[in-house]
């Protein structure tokens, strides 16, 4: 998530916004010279766009209740940002305590904008009595509906969360996550496979994210 952050914060000092914060819009990939020997890339820049911004953009899931509006800027990367680590904490997105972020993607765009603008996020101790106090601080802030109030990219990675949460390297937060998937064959298979070729699917990132928070 911080690799993440680091590419909202680079362009949001060009002024710009990245415009379609997504996980599949993010690349993990190997580089000796950064810490842990990974580093995550963004893909994929057709929405990007100098602010302020005045077209919707983005995959629905993913957009601000702002958008709805007739201007907005580079805080709608960081909501979007927030409903993506909201999913990597907990497995589901903000708004759809029943459905998988697959099952939500399929909802008409209507009922994605009108939730995100009508209805309050739900954090139920099922979900977050596991996790800890700043990995919730941080999903709030970055999925504060008022843009004014939101914190910022910048802001974000200062949080105490990632001083808790990235104390684990790579290695370990692998470790974690082949440790939450060892039960039945399916989590040893991913993790082997993890293991062998070095790629991590989300799926697994979703699990080694929780671990660590």
């Amino acid at each position: 998530m911080r690799g993440v952050l680091d590419v909202l914060c680079e362009c949001h000092r060009r002024s710009f916004a990245y415009g379609d914060v997504k996980p599949a819009n993010f690349l993990v990939c190997p580089d000796c010279d950064s810490a842990g020997g990974v580093s995550v890339r963004a893909v994929d820049f057709g929405c990007s766009r100098p602010v302020p911004l005045t077209q919707p953009c983005g995959s629905p899931l993913f957009m601000a209740p702002e958008m709805a509006g007739r201007r907005f800027g580079t805080a709608v990367d960081v909501w979007a940002a927030g409903v993506m680590l909201h999913i990597l904490l907990v497995g589901r997105p903000p708004f759809w305590s029943n459905k998988s972020a697959e099952e939500a993607a399929r909802l008409p765009a209507y009922a994605i904008v009108a939730a995100t603008r009508t209805h309050d996020i739900s954090y139920p101790r099922s979900d977050w009595g596991r996790l800890s106090r700043e990995a919730r601080q941080l999903v709030e802030a970055m999925l504060t509906r008022d843009p004014a109030a939101r914190i910022t990219a910048g802001d974000a990675l200062a949080h105490p969360w990632f001083d808790r949460a990235l104390g684990f390297s790579p290695a370990r937060a692998a470790a974690a996550a082949t440790a939450a998937q060892a039960e039945g064959e399916r989590g040893a298979a991913a993790a082997a496979e993890a293991a062998i070729d070095g790629v991590v699917t989300f799926g697994q990132a979703r699990v080694a994210a929780a671990a660590c928070a």
